[in-house]
């Protein structure tokens, strides 16, 4: 629409009442509204949150109530040295039946090298577990993607868009007083068809 067609248009006036106008100079008074925020958006709102409220120690019992959610009966490691163990977890109601997992945690917002990867795996040997999950918020760097390579098949890697999709998948279900540090909104938005 060209200013030449805003004629008759109806549009906010300073005190805030609406009328319909004449001529309208667009070149000042027009402001755009501010956008629906995208799924991009919201995602990186929800990961600050996360940064903020579930740092270093707290991120273990997060991933560990989502696990629980997925099934698994979780003993989260004490806060301090853990050796490469935050959660040892498993299936059924003592958490001894296949598979069990050794889950390492990092909250870190840098990438993960291969030490950790090591230790995992070493971690899980000794504890002759199943599988493994290192969580590693900043990612995998270059090092840890090669130290994982023959390991595809034994352990997972979730970075924080695992986490957040995980939390969201099971959202729910969670613990109270987890939900209460999170406190998420469910919107359902029409997907508008392009082309």
């Amino acid at each position: 629409m060209t200013t030449d067609n805003l004629q008759g248009i109806i549009h906010l006036e300073d005190g805030g009442s609406w009328s319909t106008g004449k001529a309208v100079d667009t070149s000042s008074d027009v402001v755009d509204p501010s956008p629906n925020p995208t799924l991009e958006a919201i995602r990186d709102r929800v990961r600050t949150h996360l940064v903020e409220q579930f740092g270093q120690h707290k991120l273990t019992n997060l991933i560990a109530a989502i696990l629980r959610v997925q099934g698994y009966t979780c003993d989260v490691s004490p806060e301090g040295p853990d050796f490469g163990v935050d959660i040892i977890a498993g299936r059924g109601p003592l958490g001894l039946d296949s598979p069990t997992l050794i889950v390492e945690v990092k909250s870190e917002a840098g990438p993960i090298g291969a030490p950790v990867v090591r230790g995992l795996k070493g971690a899980m040997a000794s504890h002759q577990a199943d599988q493994g999950l290192l969580v590693a918020w900043g990612g995998l760097g270059k090092a840890g993607v090669a130290a994982l390579r023959t390991d595809r098949l034994s352990i997972r890697v979730w970075d924080a868009e695992d986490v957040l999709d995980r939390l969201f998948e099971s959202y729910d279900q969670l613990p109270d007083e987890i939900r209460a540090r999170i406190p998420l909104k469910r919107a359902w938005v029409l997907q508008e068809e392009s082309g």
